[in-house]
């Protein structure tokens, strides 16, 4: 008698759609005790721009291995890699000294009248490789599912895009196997806990 075939997944739904925010945590000291719920300091990137939102990751990679007759006998798999980018619509201090490394830059002379400009504060950027490690989450567009690099190398970059400079932020899981953490974590029927 055949048996009857059941679905891998009875439930309906469960697509993971759209952007609703990226969230960068702290950097994490020591992953062999880290957990998703002792990441640090969650804060929203906010306003990405229309359209940058990619998925970048390699895809796997299949190497057919083929006798003198053409016939494959066998095949070599390589794993692919889980990336993302987008592009940061803000050029304030706090996304350009975490994104860019910029160095906050005091010149207590430009704030009289009689100078050229009047500024609220100067960043510099560009003394080093914009590159930074933390965990970083892409939340849906409905805010109740989200993937998770608990370990992410994140390479940034000012952009022009269209008619707006944007910092263009490259992410690249990095590999993390531990009880309680692996390289890319889905999280379904999140709520997401936003300050007021």
């Amino acid at each position: 008698m055949a048996s009857s075939i059941g679905k891998i997944d009875p439930s309906v739904g469960g697509c993971f759609t759209g952007h609703g925010d990226f969230v960068i945590f702290d950097a994490v000291a020591d992953y062999t005790t880290a957990k998703i719920s002792t990441l640090a300091n969650p804060k929203s990137l906010g306003d990405v721009k229309q359209g940058s939102v990619s998925w970048d990751g390699d895809e796997v990679t299949i190497t057919p291995i083929k006798n003198t007759k053409g016939e494959v006998v066998c095949s070599y798999a390589e794993g692919g890699s889980f990336a993302f980018s987008g592009n940061i619509l803000s050029l304030n201090k706090a996304v350009l000294s975490t994104f860019l490394l910029g160095t906050e830059i005091v010149d207590a002379s430009l704030n009289v009248s009689t100078n050229w400009v009047e500024v609220a504060d100067i960043v510099g950027v560009g003394d080093t490789l914009a590159s930074i490690e933390r965990p970083i989450a892409w939340i849906n567009q409905d805010l109740n599912q989200i993937i998770l690099f608990p370990k992410a190398q994140i390479v940034s970059a000012p952009i022009l895009d269209e008619n707006s400079i944007c910092v263009k932020i490259s992410v690249t899981a990095e590999k993390v196997s531990t009880a309680n953490l692996k390289t890319l974590m889905k999280l379904s029927a999140a709520k997401v806990h936003y300050t007021a």
